[in-house]
């Protein structure tokens, strides 16, 4: 997934379960004003009430999930700001968080309905993260939403967030065997190399596909593949440009433990084809596609179906369980690779965006 939406910027959101949800069954309750509320920080007394709050789950089955987010929550320092409540007659009953990244930007949890909480009082959580977010120094938030209802998407756009479209999250299991798509791979000294014979004829397919493990120096080189790669993409094409190529790399390195060791610069016949970028999740037993680019003048001939194939080897060498990736729902040649090396989808959720506004407008 490029232009900086990955799937670690909700994978929290995912394995807590997160939904953002007002129903639309009882219009009349929903609508019934309180006359004693306020909205303000949550304080750590609050926190797993708070977590049960952003977590659908109920009971034991929610336990886990909302003892995470507090461990989370406990780890910055700046939680409890960031954490936002609305109080209905002295009860915390909504919450919101602004979830920090790397390259200046943020995923904003909404608020979800508990009980008939008034679309006032969700509206009034949401302006007032909307306004942190502004002040913050973020240039960059999202917002990823599972079937947002007609309520929930006028209120997420009513704070200036607008609507990209959808996310696909797929998964796709690791066997101890490795992963299809390549005949034979090695590992040595960090460059991997795959038969090339495997895509296609012609000179570049008589060659070797070379994975060259990135090193602090080739950053500048990463970063023209990266926007190279950009172009005519169809990943949301239409953030293209609107951040920095520092502030994309910047949010791709703070993804999972491994930083950039698993970020590799794919090669064959001495030219560069594109990259692949991996994020290593050992607690969840994860290995997260970040982002996988090709060059426009390479693609078409099968070196993406290659480069996914190699994440997958290199997730089976890390004994993890599955392979994990975010992509644009409407990139149908990305989705036809993923599902040709048996990707299932594991949920889909509507993308929205906000940027810090340029001479007084949001450029969107």
């Amino acid at each position: 997934m490029g232009q900086g939406v990955s799937f670690r910027d909700d994978l929290a959101c995912l394995v807590v379960g997160f939904v953002f949800s007002v129903p639309m069954a009882d219009n009349s309750a929903m609508m019934k004003p309180f006359a004693e509320w306020s909205v303000g920080p949550i304080e750590p007394a609050l926190w797993p009430e708070a977590a049960r709050l952003l977590t659908p789950a109920h009971g034991e089955a929610a336990r886990p999930a909302v003892q995470a987010l507090v461990d989370r929550w406990s780890s910055d320092p700046h939680a409890s700001r960031r954490l936002i409540g609305a109080f209905v007659a002295g009860r915390l009953r909504a919450a919101a968080w602004i979830e920090p990244l790397s390259g200046r930007s943020v995923v904003f949890w909404p608020p979800r309905e508990v009980g008939s909480v008034d679309q006032t009082v969700l509206r009034a959580v949401m302006r007032e993260i909307r306004g942190m977010i502004a002040v913050d120094g973020v240039s960059w938030a999202q917002c990823l939403v599972k079937s947002p209802t007609p309520i929930e998407h006028a209120l997420i756009e009513e704070i200036g967030f607008s609507r990209l479209g959808d996310l696909f999250y797929l998964f796709r299991p690791v066997s101890s065997a490795g992963s299809p798509g390549s005949e034979r791979a090695s590992d040595v000294e960090g460059q991997t190399v795959t038969d090339c014979s495997l895509v296609g004829s012609g000179p570049q397919a008589e060659a070797d596909l070379e994975f060259i493990e990135f090193v602090a120096g080739d950053r500048a080189r990463l970063a023209s593949i990266v926007e190279g790669s950009y172009q005519e993409t169809l990943d949301y094409p239409q953030l293209n440009g609107l951040r920095s190529i520092d502030d994309v790399l910047d949010s791709y390195e703070s993804i999972g433990s491994s930083g950039t060791s698993l970020w590799r610069i794919a090669r064959c016949g001495g030219e560069e084809i594109g990259c692949l970028l991996l994020a290593d999740h050992p607690d969840d037993g994860n290995l997260e596609l970040v982002y996988m680019g090709v060059l426009p003048r390479f693609r078409g001939m099968g070196w993406g179906k290659l480069l996914v194939a190699q994440a997958c080897q290199m997730a089976a060498r890390r004994s993890r369980q599955r392979v994990v990736l975010a992509v644009d729902a409407n990139n149908t040649p990305a989705l036809k690779i993923y599902r040709s090396l048996g990707f299932s989808t594991l949920e889909q959720r509507a993308v929205y965006f906000w940027r810090q506004p340029v001479q007084g407008r949001c450029t969107v």
